[in-house]
Order: structure tokens, then C-alpha cells, then sequence
């Protein structure tokens, strides 16, 4: 009876086994139904696909996001073509107008004395004179001091005429009348740091008075310049004539290589379409446009900006006047594209 019992229990476990196996092949893990569609464990996200360089909206997450597109218009101008700057270091304008203050003092404080000695002189020589109650010894004293004093003071006045004529060769009369004016004159706040002195080579003398600092690449960095004054020192690398301009310090730093676009320049002509500034966004160093496809669909395509010009860029090639661009949300869509991205990198 032992025996027959251990049978028993042995033929059950083989069925129970069977049957296990055959319910795991019927409903295998994650919900997957063989022949049919997988559930996975939460749905994707209802607003981006994750197709490379495109990204899909529903038209409510559109109108919430203020996604706007607009028509290309045709561009037949004279472009900008930026300049050449480089940031310059307020330490050197600093130094000069040390020196101009130290060359000034030095000048200032002898005319008190010399008069002064002036005085005495006279003053001896009148009692030498009238009632013999000096020396002559004492009155050639007198003199001898006030010739001293006279000497001091005219070489106090030629060194500080090397001084400036010293700053002048450096930075131009228009730098050197401003280190002069009390408080910095226009340079005042180059000097206490809100503004920063542009080197700007410039390849024609437009007369412009205004302009805008770009990046190297063309990107605008909303600040300001103006034109200042000739500087007598070329930019590196460069045999264009120089100019010194001012602008808001914005983040520049000194050494750093910009371009700058006077309002006023009209170097070279050209035709294309303007794309606006806020159109373009970048990555990885490229310049790359949303252009809308379908209702709630948006492709990314790569993109060549040409020169800069008000607004935006003139691009010759690879865009039509008419087509349809994103000029408002460009960076959200990039944002949007990346996040679908790691969505289905991590089988989300």
C-alpha cells in the first residue's frame, strides 16, 4: 500500500507540472496574448511620437503650448556682413587713467608753492632793499628755492604731457579726452564694469552709430553696442581699420572673439528668404528649423543661416519664400523630441 501511495502522489505532481506549463504558454508575462496585441503595463504619452526628427501633438497640447507657424517671406536686401571684434580689458583703460590721475596731482600741487616762493623771494628782496635787514645771501636763497620749485613744477608738466601723449598712442585723443573727463567720462562704466570696449575691425567705414553683438556663429547675444572712437591699433590676425564700440557687458568677457552687425553696414548684397531669429534652434553646434507637416506634426530639418541681417538670417538655398516654419515654440518641440527619445530608449 506504501508503494501504490508514492505512485499516486508521483503521477500528480507530473499533472500538476503540465498543467503549470501549459497556462504560462497561454498567458506568457506582461500581458502579451499570442496572435494578438501587447498590453503593456501603463500606455505611452499621448502627445510625441518618437520617430527621429519628428515630434506629434495632439491639437490641444498645440493651442496650450503656443506653438506658432508662419510663411517664409522673400528677402532682396543688402545683407550684413558682421565684423570682427574682440572684448577688451578694462584693467589697461585702468592703469592709463591712473596715470593721468598720478601725472595731474603731481602738476597741481606745485603752483601753490612756486607762488609762494614767488612771495618770499619778493618779500626779502624788499627788506634787503628798504631797511637793509636781510641778506643778499638770504634773498639768492630765496631765488635759488623758487627756481627749484619752477624746475619741479615744468617737469612735473612734460611728464605728464608723456603720459598722455604715452595713453593717446595707445588708445586714440577720443579714449584719452574720456580718461581725463572726472569720473571716466564715456568710459565710465566700461570702467566700473557694466559696459565692455569693443576692438572692432571693420571692413568699410558705413558711418554706422549702432549695432549688435553676436556670437561667432551669428547667434544674436542681445546686447547693444555704439560706436565710440577710431583706435589706433589693428585687430589681430586682421588688416582692416579698427574701431573701439561700447555695449552692455552681458556675460563678455575680455578676450572673448565676437562679431558685431552695425545697423548701417551694407557690405554685400544677396537674396533668399528671411528666417527669423526665433525660428532657429541649435544643437551640437548646427542650426535646425521645425517646419509643420500634418495636423499636430512637426519635422526637424537642418538648416544653413546666412548673414545676419534685422530679425533674423537671409538664407539663400534649401528654403522658399511660402513655406511654413515654427516661429514661436521652436525650442519646446526640440525639448518635446528629446523626451519622446528617452521615453522609447527606456521602453516606456
Amino acid at each position: 500500500m506504501t508503494q501504490r501511495r508514492w505512485i499516486v502522489l508521483a503521477i500528480g505532481q507530473c499533472v500538476l507540472i503540465v498543467v503549470l506549463i501549459g497556462l504560462q504558454f497561454r498567458h506568457p508575462p506582461g500581458g502579451a496574448v499570442p496572435g494578438g496585441d501587447a498590453r503593456p503595463d501603463r500606455p505611452d504619452h499621448p502627445a510625441a511620437a518618437v520617430v527621429p526628427f519628428t515630434v506629434q501633438l495632439t491639437p490641444e497640447v498645440v493651442a496650450a503650448s503656443g506653438i506658432r507657424s508662419a510663411a517664409l517671406q522673400a528677402l532682396n536686401v543688402a545683407a550684413v556682413d558682421p565684423d570682427w571684434a574682440e572684448v577688451q580689458s578694462a584693467t589697461p583703460l585702468a592703469e592709463a587713467r591712473l596715470r593721468l590721475q598720478q601725472a595731474d596731482a603731481e602738476v597741481d600741487q606745485w603752483p601753490v608753492q612756486v607762488a609762494a616762493a614767488r612771495l618770499e623771494l619778493e618779500r626779502q628782496r624788499a627788506l634787503f632793499q628798504q631797511s637793509g635787514t636781510t641778506s643778499q645771501r638770504v634773498v639768492d636763497q630765496a631765488q635759488a628755492s623758487l627756481r627749484q620749485l619752477e624746475q619741479r613744477a615744468e617737469a612735473a608738466q612734460a611728464t605728464r604731457a608723456d603720459v598722455q601723449a604715452a595713453v593717446q598712442a595707445e588708445f586714440g585723443a577720443m579714449v584719452l579726452d574720456a580718461l581725463r573727463t572726472p569720473g571716466g567720462g564715456a568710459l565710465a562704466e566700461v570702467l566700473n564694469g557694466t559696459q565692455v570696449l569693443l576692438l572692432v575691425a571693420s571692413a568699410a567705414d558705413t558711418g554706422a552709430s549702432q549695432g549688435e553683438v553676436l556670437q561667432t556663429d551669428g547667434t544674436p547675444l542681445h546686447a547693444v553696442a555704439r560706436r565710440f572712437a577710431p583706435a589706433t591699433r589693428a585687430l589681430a590676425s586682421t588688416a582692416a581699420p579698427s574701431w573701439y564700440w561700447l555695449a552692455k557687458a552681458a556675460g563678455l568677457r575680455a578676450g572673448q572673439r565676437v562679431r558685431l552687425m552695425p545697423a548701417a553696414s551694407v557690405h554685400r548684397g544677396g537674396t533668399g528668404v528671411l528666417l527669423p531669429e526665433a525660428a532657429v534652434v541649435w544643437q551640437s553646434g548646427s542650426a535646425w528649423i521645425w517646419q509643420p507637416s500634418a495636423a499636430g506634426t512637426f519635422v526637424r530639418r537642418s538648416v544653413i543661416p546666412g548673414a545676419a541681417v534685422k530679425g533674423g538670417w537671409l538664407v539663400s538655398a534649401g528654403l522658399s519664400p511660402g513655406q511654413t516654419v515654427v516661429v514661436e515654440g521652436a525650442q519646446l518641440l526640440l525639448s518635446e523630441e528629446s523626451r519622446a527619445q528617452i521615453r522609447n530608449e527606456n521602453g516606456d
